[in-house]
């Protein structure tokens, strides 16, 4: 499927429910529906967004020299 103005969607997602459970649907098939797959996604997810925050407001400590 190209960029173009002429493609034209046949599912309409109205509410973020819909749209949640599709993408739910399409990434869990994407990790072949295995659970350690999606717990290792979540965690690499977890790390990439959530630690770099965790660590900016993370007390620095004090190094003795």
């Amino acid at each position: 499927m190209g960029l173009t103005r002429a493609s034209v969607s046949l599912r309409t997602y109205t509410t973020f429910r819909e749209i949640r459970d599709m993408i739910a649907r399409t990434a869990f098939t994407q990790l072949r529906y295995s659970p350690i797959l999606l717990i290792g996604t979540l965690l690499g997810m977890f790390l990439t967004y959530l630690a770099p925050i965790a660590l900016l407001i993370a007390p620095i400590p004090h190094r003795e020299s």
